[in-house]
């Protein structure tokens, strides 16, 4: 069959630049000794998911809790939300800790922490938890140089059930085709989250 020849909408993957690009995301992490958590949002496969992660990882990162709850069930335990927590969605959440999974939730504000300490503690769960910080993009996060950023950040130290899992950051929007727009959003994110981390 041609690929002339296929009924549109066709989903059509270059394999091979595919396992091209995964095995050198893996290389690059395995040689700069951090843990690989990729985004399935893009592929929403287990199949895409095991190419991404090799034989050298095991955690996913979802952006729906319909992704969370498909790639659970075929055996990815290890997963964050990636999408600051909605207080109405942590049943759903505690649902999938209950299954077996280990999901870790973002947060990036007071009424998200106190939701999410009593989802937990109703539940007698542990959620772990990422604290969303903008650096600098003002898409979601904490202010790092705001008082309620840290007022945030200590609720969740203070809270039983929660587990603090440190800062995330949002991801970058920027096309490398514009240098100096991306160089700009990696100084903002190089200064902003560590000084945060500091305070």
């Amino acid at each position: 069959m041609k690929i002339t020849d296929l009924s549109t909408p066709a989903f059509l993957v270059d394999l091979m630049q595919v396992e091209a690009n995964t095995s050198c995301m893996i290389k690059r992490a395995l040689q700069n000794g951090v843990r690989l958590r990729p985004h399935v949002k893009t592929h929403k496969t287990v199949e895409g998911a095991r190419l991404q992660l090799g034989d050298q990882f095991d955690a996913i990162t979802v952006s729906t809790l319909a992704e969370a709850r498909y790639l659970l069930k075929a055996g990815f335990r290890d997963q964050t939300y990636a999408v600051p927590i909605a207080p109405q969605k942590l049943p759903q959440v505690a649902d999938l800790i209950e299954a077996g999974g280990r999901i870790n939730i973002l947060v990036d504000s007071p009424e998200a922490v106190e939701a999410a300490r009593r989802q937990a503690e109703s539940r007698g769960l542990q959620f772990g938890v990422f604290l969303k910080v903008d650096c600098g993009l003002h898409r979601a996060g904490v202010d790092p140089d705001s008082d309620e950023g840290l007022r945030v950040a200590r609720m969740i130290s203070d809270s039983t059930g929660l587990a603090s899992l440190k800062y995330f950051r949002p991801r970058l929007k920027v096309s490398i085709d514009q240098p100096c727009v991306f160089c700009h959003s990696l100084v903002m994110e190089s200064s902003s989250a560590p000084n945060f981390s500091a305070r």
